[in-house]
């Protein structure tokens, strides 16, 4: 009889731990569950940022190598979507061949992985080699032709004439190439 009750007691206790285990379980799962209306997963906002830096430097050079900017910026912001950087409050410098050719402050800006900038409002674009200051709505610089497009409310002051246009077509050291819509005036003082 004693091999009886320890069968008899092996199974009560079997029944008691599948038992116990079964609804802590339960239980468990009850915690975890989710409200109706938050079961959903809501999709990535893809306008999100992948990663944010403060007081960050960003480097883009030119497809040749020659030419480089060199970007500070109090915020960049990393995207997934066209390997995009965005940028704010803006202090850069454009070298040719490692030499500074022009100095560049932006509120905002961004840069794309095959090397595409574009600079926006209010922007100021001084050369570091001619007396030229440049403003404009937006200033895009082409990495393959290693040209700067104005656009915008342009405004080219150099040796005291002051260029208005549409757009503006230039190198990197404010030598014009081409301009739309172009009106000289001279500036007084000067």
């Amino acid at each position: 009889m004693p091999s009886r009750i320890k069968l008899i007691l092996i199974l009560v206790l079997m029944v008691v731990t599948v038992l116990g285990v079964y609804l802590s379980l339960a239980e468990r799962g009850e915690r975890l569950r989710l409200p109706p209306d938050e079961e959903a997963e809501e999709e990535p906002n893809s306008t999100a940022a992948r990663q944010i830096f403060y007081r960050s430097e960003l480097t883009v050079y030119s497809a040749d190598e020659r030419e480089h900017w060199v970007m500070n910026a109090e915020v960049l912001r990393r995207f997934d979507e066209n390997e995009l950087v965005e940028m704010e409050e803006i202090d850069a410098r454009a070298f040719e061949e490692e030499k500074p050719v022009l100095h560049l402050v932006a509120e905002s800006g961004q840069a794309e992985l095959d090397g595409e900038l574009e600079f926006y409002a209010p922007l100021t674009a001084r050369s570091l080699e001619r007396d030229a200051v440049l403003e404009a709505d937006v200033l895009r610089w082409d990495p393959e032709t290693g040209l700067l497009t104005a656009v915008g409310d342009v405004h080219l002051t150099r040796s005291g004439s002051v260029l208005r246009a549409d757009r503006l077509t230039a190198d990197q050291g404010l030598e014009v190439i081409e301009a739309e819509n172009e009106v000289w005036s001279s500036v007084e003082g000067d």
